[in-house]
């Protein structure tokens, strides 16, 4: 495992120049954000940004083997159109984090909040199973892997509903994404979920809380048992990147924001080297 963070941290910097940032602070490695992604996507000259940042990307040495594709997508939603609309949404971010050399990119399940009897979640698994079978396939043809990401929704929050959902899916190119502070603000003890989901696991959103909510704060910042999430990892054999998720950690003053980074850079450092 190496430290890495993902591009949005510089999130009102396109990418190019967060890649280029990152990289004069000391990151060798990068998740690519979502708010990054759209950006490109929805830019008139969204070729020129895919260029620079391919630019960026070779000239600083920084790797790129993660993005995060549309944070706001639901293939699960009551309005089907809609629910279609974002898998081809999600479908288009593959192609898009093809270009830059992904590996991994992160998803998030369908979902519905409203959802309470077994033939609702029997419908939201489906729709689900539909949709990330289908963009496990366009995955896949791109030599990737999705890594869907529990949650803190009833029915993706736990090992056991995270991995009934993978079994649903039953895709090779569909695993999963640990998110640490989701699971810790959800009540779970972190290190155990890593051992639960294993080897399933191809990314990690890093980030701490104390349990009072989703805070994605740098490791260190809340409550999560790091040194026992460290171990846990180094079992399962996960040899991804060490990816912080820390808008916790932005700051409006530039000088403060380098120094929570650079806090935050060398917390990653001993932690990885801890096993």
């Amino acid at each position: 495992m190496i430290p890495a963070i993902w591009s949005c941290i510089h999130h009102r910097l396109p990418l190019h120049e967060a890649v280029r940032s990152l990289a004069a602070e000391g990151w060798r490695a990068v998740e690519i954000g979502t708010e990054h992604l759209v950006a490109i996507e929805e830019a008139p000259d969204g070729g020129r940004l895919v260029d620079l940042a391919r630019q960026a990307f070779a000239e600083t040495g920084v790797a790129c083997p993660q993005a995060h594709a549309f944070l706001a997508a639901n293939v699960a939603q009551p309005d089907r159109a809609a629910g279609a609309a974002d898998a081809e949404r999600l479908r288009q971010h593959i192609l898009l984090a093809a270009r830059f050399g992904v590996r991994n990119i992160v998803m998030h399940p369908g979902r519905r909040r409203e959802a309470t009897t077994r033939a609702e979640f029997a419908e939201v698994r489906r729709l689900n199973r539909e949709a990330f079978q289908r963009l496990g396939d366009c995955a896949g043809e791109a030599g990737m892997r999705i890594g869907l990401e529990n949650l803190m929704t009833r029915g993706f929050a736990t090992p056991g509903d995270m991995l009934d959902l993978l079994d649903a899916i039953g895709h090779p190119a569909v695993a999963l994404t640990l998110d640490t502070s989701h699971a810790h603000a959800s009540g779970l003890d972190v290190a155990a979920m890593a051992r639960d989901l294993g080897a399933q696991t191809v990314a990690l959103h890093i980030s701490d809380n104390n349990r009072s909510g989703d805070a994605h704060l740098a490791p260190g910042g809340g409550t999560i048992d790091w040194p026992a999430v460290m171990q846990a990892l180094h079992e399962t054999g996960f040899t991804g990147i060490f990816n912080l998720e820390i808008p916790g950690e932005r700051h409006p003053v530039p000088e403060l924001q380098r120094l929570k980074l650079a806090h935050a850079r060398r917390v990653a450092e001993w932690l990885v080297q801890l096993h």
